[in-house]
């Protein structure tokens, strides 16, 4: 391999950026049927149930780091209110003007939203960091079953992920969620040395639309 390269674990089809081409196209293709819903899911349900196994206790010194969806990503408003209902920390990214570092922001039923240079919902807050948490969870484009994660190319969430042991060493569970089709049983793109792995995947129906058009807000747990 050239560039610094590292094959991946699996058998090699694409390069990152044809990788996340098609799988760009996957989920257009896949939401164009996909129908709003307001309160979680069973799917979701199912999603928010892993997460919480996974708290050491669920308490307010618990604490989850979750992004906040997009239109075209398995979608989190619903968990992440359903979230802040309950006895739990719950710190959402935040991207900064000109920096290349994500900003946590801790949420509950009185902070602030306001859409980002992106578009995307992003609390108003001091940036709190990813000390303490118990889990994060993360986007991504395809995840392969040994953990090999494909992002958006920014690199963003990488950097977050270095700043935190693994979880064998004591760190926190680090967990991507993407669509069903998304989670690869290989490797089929190139990765790199700076690209961190994580320690589990759930996965949405990919007929499910998001709704990116609110901040998530409170809601009892479903």
């Amino acid at each position: 391999m050239t560039d610094g390269r590292r094959p991946g674990r699996g058998r090699i089809m694409w390069s990152k950026e044809d990788a996340r081409r098609f799988a760009r196209q996957q989920r257009r293709e896949a939401q164009r049927s996909g129908r709003p819903d307001a309160l979680m899911d069973p799917s979701q349900r199912t999603v928010f149930t892993e997460l919480m196994k996974r708290l050491d206790t669920p308490t307010s010194k618990s604490t989850i780091a979750m992004y906040v969806s997009s239109t075209r990503e398995p979608p989190t408003h619903e968990i992440i209110s359903t979230l802040v209902a309950l006895p739990v920390r719950v710190v959402v990214p935040r991207v900064p003007s000109h920096q290349r570092a994500l900003q946590w922001v801790e949420v509950d039923e009185t902070s602030a939203w306001e859409p980002d240079e992106r578009g995307l919902w992003a609390p108003l807050g001091q940036d709190v960091g990813l000390d303490g948490c118990s889990v994060i969870v993360v986007p991504a484009l395809r995840v392969s079953a040994a953990g090999d994660r494909l992002g958006q190319g920014g690199g963003y969430y990488d950097r977050a992920l270095a700043t935190v042991a693994p979880h064998a060493q004591g760190g926190p569970w680090r967990i991507g969620l993407v669509f069903d089709h998304e989670l690869t049983a290989e490797t089929d793109w190139y990765t790199e040395p700076h690209d961190e792995t994580l320690d589990l995947v759930l996965t949405l129906p990919l007929s499910r639309h998001p709704q990116p058009g609110r901040a998530p807000t409170p809601t009892d747990p479903q």
